[in-house]
């Protein structure tokens, strides 16, 4: 059983992120800046990080979570994302560790003031479940970029002062954006996916591997209990009715063929990730959507000629 971890909480987190256990999560209502720059100081900046901040009116006209974490962490190439029914505390490692805590993310909460918060928390250990209601807050955040953010500052502008209704400003709303990388599947094949599904216990994987049959499990709403027969049809209409997955089709279809750095050019100059990924960084990503889709679509295969991979609509491969 874990012991509790009393004010300062900020010791634990930067012991583990000195001991080589990157973050790679940070669910946190309340940001401020100054906090922020200070826990991410302690490190390199793990590049698979992603951040989630509440920013409700009200936090925001009290200022108690600032909108500058935006242009701070896109320089450091972080995608921050927004989720307005976030309360938890949650900061969670490479390890498949947590630390969850009472406090939020600012010097107070931390305990980086001499007179912080009093504050607790304790590590835990993620599980696979635990993963997947981590990708679903992700899936159901909005990512924030420059129209975003510049929209949110525009708002705050015209907002009542601490103490007046910020139900009385017309606050901004975003449609969630489907062209992300964080959309496309993770899980090296549907077969592995469904492997895990079905004998969870059985499998033998480390962290990482983990978190992808997680990710994927989220990101398809994949239902629990389901036969191998109705999971094989499930995973594969889900993959398919995905607007970045019909999109890349009807471009296929198209071109008839695609080669490997076709599709990841593709991805990369349709892709709304904040900041968008250099395109080696979705090489694993193509890798993993030709074996997707070759599942999911009868019409679509792929080999490799002359060493290098290349998609097919069925019909056009040639002999």
């Amino acid at each position: 059983m874990s012991a509790l971890v009393w004010s300062p909480v900020f010791r634990v987190l930067e012991d583990r992120l000195k001991s080589g256990d990157k973050l790679l999560l940070i669910v946190v209502p309340f940001i401020k800046v100054e906090a922020l720059k200070q826990l991410m100081w302690v490190t390199d900046v793990c590049p698979s990080l992603k951040v989630v901040v509440r920013w409700r009116p009200g936090d925001l006209i009290a200022g108690v979570s600032d909108l500058n974490i935006y242009p701070f962490l896109k320089e450091h190439g972080v995608p921050l994302y927004f989720n307005r029914n976030i309360h938890l505390k949650l900061y969670a490692f490479e390890s498949n560790d947590a630390f969850s805590t009472s406090g939020n993310l600012t010097l107070k909460g931390l305990g980086y003031t001499q007179k912080g918060n009093i504050e607790v928390g304790n590590m835990v250990s993620l599980s696979p479940r635990d993963w997947e209601e981590l990708f679903g807050i992700i899936d159901g955040s909005t990512q924030v970029d420059d129209a975003v953010y510049a929209a949110f500052l525009k708002a705050l502008e015209g907002a009542p002062k601490v103490g007046g209704n910020p139900d009385a400003v017309p606050w901004p709303t975003f449609p969630r954006k489907l062209f992300t990388i964080q959309t496309l599947p993770a899980s090296e094949t549907p077969e592995a996916l469904m492997e895990y599904y079905v004998n969870p216990n059985r499998h033998i994987g480390g962290p990482e591997e983990f978190r992808r049959f997680s990710h994927d499990l989220a990101i398809y709403q994949v239902p629990t209990g389901l036969a191998s027969q109705d999971l094989t049809l499930y995973l594969a209409a889900a993959f398919k009715r995905h607007p970045f997955i019909s999109s890349f089709v009807s471009e296929l279809q198209r071109r008839s063929s695609m080669s490997f750095g076709a599709v990841t050019a593709w991805i990369h100059s349709n892709c709304e990730d904040v900041p968008v990924p250099y395109r080696w960084a979705i090489k694993d990503s193509v890798r993993i959507l030709f074996n997707w889709l070759q599942f999911a679509y009868p019409e679509i295969t792929w080999d490799t000629p002359r060493y290098a991979q290349v998609i097919y609509w069925l019909r056009s491969k040639p002999n």
